[in-house]
């Protein structure tokens, strides 16, 4: 039998609830819990997104470029709406427009390239 004058035992480093007060179990929980529904809001399709979407101003100004550098003797204007590229203007051979239509279709966010108005004019 203990007498009542003995000092009972401090608890064990891996009894953790009998060190942790009340009130913070609670506080606890709620703070995993807040935790959780940040971690599913930040995996969102929105956040998840790796890759920036070019606006059409951007995919215009790299089509343009490429093809500078794909088909230097062409005259080719572009037009962008909502990633769609339209090419428009004059080329030397078919070689030519087959090169720049290539060359567009190759630009991240280029969903799809309309070649249609090029024309093959001999300079």
């Amino acid at each position: 039998m203990t007498s009542n004058n003995e000092p009972t035992p401090a608890p064990s480093s891996g009894d953790t609830m009998s060190s942790v007060p009340a009130g913070a179990t609670a506080d606890t929980q709620q703070d995993t819990a807040q935790t959780r529904q940040e971690a599913a809001t930040s995996n969102s399709p929105a956040a998840m997104s790796v890759e920036p979407v070019a606006s059409d101003s951007q995919i215009t100004a790299y089509v343009k470029s490429e093809i500078a550098t794909a088909a230097p003797n062409s005259s080719v204007d572009v037009t962008t709406t909502d990633g769609f590229v339209a090419l428009s203007g004059s080329a030397p051979s078919q070689e030519a427009i087959d090169q720049a239509r290539r060359a567009a279709q190759r630009v991240p966010g280029v969903k799809q390239v309309d070649a249609s108005g090029l024309m093959i004019i001999n300079q």
